[in-house]
């Protein structure tokens, strides 16, 4: 899923949607199914590394929060209306 957002925002930024007019849809349809593949590839190949990175930012973040509301409110949560 990161894989296709992540080629649809090339797409985007690049400017080929503009440059096509004819079958542009078709252009984007491709660019999100390659960068699904894509991503489903690197996922798949670097499985351990992601989860390890992805508990090392979300330990980090309760980490942090934990510490700041024990050491005198140094992170502040938005108040809810």
């Amino acid at each position: 899923m990161a894989g296709a957002f992540g080629f649809f925002m090339i797409y985007q930024v690049t400017g080929i949607g503009g440059k096509v007019k004819s079958g542009a849809i078709y252009i984007e349809i491709v660019f999100a199914v390659v960068g699904a593949l894509i991503g489903l590839f690197v996922g798949s190949k670097l499985q351990f590394a992601v989860k390890t990175i992805g508990t090392a930012f979300i330990g980090a973040f309760l980490f942090t929060l934990g510490v700041s509301q024990y050491a005198g409110h140094l992170q502040q949560q938005p108040d809810e209306a």
